[in-house]
């Protein structure tokens, strides 16, 4: 999927369309949360912001922490530039604990490089239930993108 995204679908609109390459964003929610994780970690060059609203971090046994590891460890070493890239991310109050402590143990992971220029944010959407926090997540991050643009 994401070979398609870069090599096909990117260069396909930027073709037909006016796009800044500067504003380029990913959102997921659940399993397309863990996608996005996973397009972050593999490819962070592919978009500026990353949104990932309950990621499924929790699947097969926390599938995607070695590719955390390595995303970590190539970004201490000074082959990742994050200064024009985001994390987000969001959780639902009405979800379960572990997803609510995997979404905030990410943050807190995630932080630790702001050092190296990436910026990350974590919302916990307190009435939202894992049905829900896609709408109340996407209402967020249009509402921030607009104030962005009208600065």
């Amino acid at each position: 999927m994401l070979d398609f995204i870069e090599h096909q679908l990117q260069p396909e609109l930027a073709r037909r369309y006016k796009l800044d390459r500067t504003q380029q964003s990913l959102f997921g929610h659940s399993f397309g949360g863990m996608f996005t994780l996973h397009a972050f970690y593999t490819r962070p060059w592919l978009f500026n912001h990353y949104i990932a609203a309950s990621p499924s971090i929790w699947w097969q046994d926390r599938y995607l922490l070695p590719e955390e590891r390595a995303f970590t460890q190539r970004a201490h070493a000074g082959q990742l530039n994050l200064t024009q890239t985001s994390l987000t991310l969001f959780a639902g109050g009405r979800e379960s604990p572990m997803m609510l402590r995997d979404a905030q143990a990410l943050h807190a992971r995630m932080q630790a490089l702001s050092g190296l220029g990436l910026t990350t944010s974590y919302e916990t959407l307190a009435d939202e239930s894992h049905a829900t926090v896609p709408i109340a997540a996407v209402t967020r991050v249009m509402r921030h993108v607009f104030t962005a643009r009208t600065r």
